[in-house]
């Protein structure tokens, strides 16, 4: 089994909460998943979405 290239974010806080992100296998995706207490959520944004999430996180943190 090869080795899977695509990059990966993982936050995780001091409660035991992360997040999980990483580009689909097509690229056409950003996969995040949220893990808090035990119980998960996923969304899959398209690459424009990303970008405006990304400009937005930007933006708020300076």
């Amino acid at each position: 089994m090869g080795t899977d290239p695509r990059p990966v974010t993982e936050f995780e806080d001091d409660e035991g909460s992360k997040l999980h992100a990483t580009w689909s296998r097509s690229g056409k995706r950003l996969i995040v998943t949220v893990e808090r207490r035990r119980q998960w959520a996923q969304v899959e944004l398209r690459p424009e979405e990303a970008a405006e999430l990304a400009r937005w996180l930007t933006a708020s943190a300076g």
